[in-house]
């Protein structure tokens, strides 16, 4: 259960909260990792474990239950993963963890790609700014331009998480005046 996208959305001014790393699923339940990437070089994922229902059409909804203040002496839980869910947990963190080193914590939601979920010709936008391909890809959407790059599937073995904000912005323009400026550079109208 790998991790296509990963949306983020800031929470405080060193955190952001991640989509939840599905470990195991049914059509009714659950067992997710609600991750966090906090402001901390070292060590900079957290989060918990949650069993979460689902009533048909609902949204997903964390289950409440005991917790391990309340419990007397000799008693206990136990949470079993299998190894296929400690690997995707792994894989889950360290990805967040890639986020954060490349990205830092970013103020509002974003949506982050696997950059080998793009085509190469996609990936080499960033490097090739003035290309033909690159103005006419710079009005699609990150998720459309997901959805482009998977029909044209090229994967590699590493994973780079790309912001779907931060590609966009990345695809640079000249303006009138020679000056060179993308959609978020202020004050600079393309021409």
């Amino acid at each position: 259960m790998a991790d296509d996208r990963i949306t983020t959305e800031s929470v405080a001014v060193s955190a952001q909260e991640t989509a939840p790393i599905v470990l195991r699923e049914s059509e009714t339940r659950r067992l997710v990792f609600k991750a966090m990437i906090v402001d901390k070089p070292a060590a900079p994922v957290r989060g918990c474990f949650v069993w979460q229902r689902k009533r048909a059409a609902e949204e997903w909804e964390d289950l409440t239950g005991e917790t391990l203040t309340k419990l007397k002496a000799g008693e206990g839980y136990s949470l079993v993963l299998h190894s296929d869910e400690v690997a995707t947990l792994l894989q889950g963190i360290q990805a967040r963890k890639s986020i954060y080193e490349e990205h830092g914590i970013v103020f509002g939601q974003r949506d982050y790609f696997a950059e080998t979920d793009l085509p190469e010709v996609v990936r080499k936008i960033p490097g090739e700014p003035d290309s033909e391909l690159a103005r006419a890809l710079q009005a699609l959407d990150p998720p459309e331009l997901l959805n482009l790059g998977r029909s044209v599937t090229s994967r590699n073995s590493t994973r780079s998480w790309r912001s779907g904000m931060r590609a966009r912005t990345r695809i640079t323009m000249m303006s009138s005046s020679g000056r060179t400026c993308s959609r978020a550079t202020p004050g600079c109208s393309p021409s």
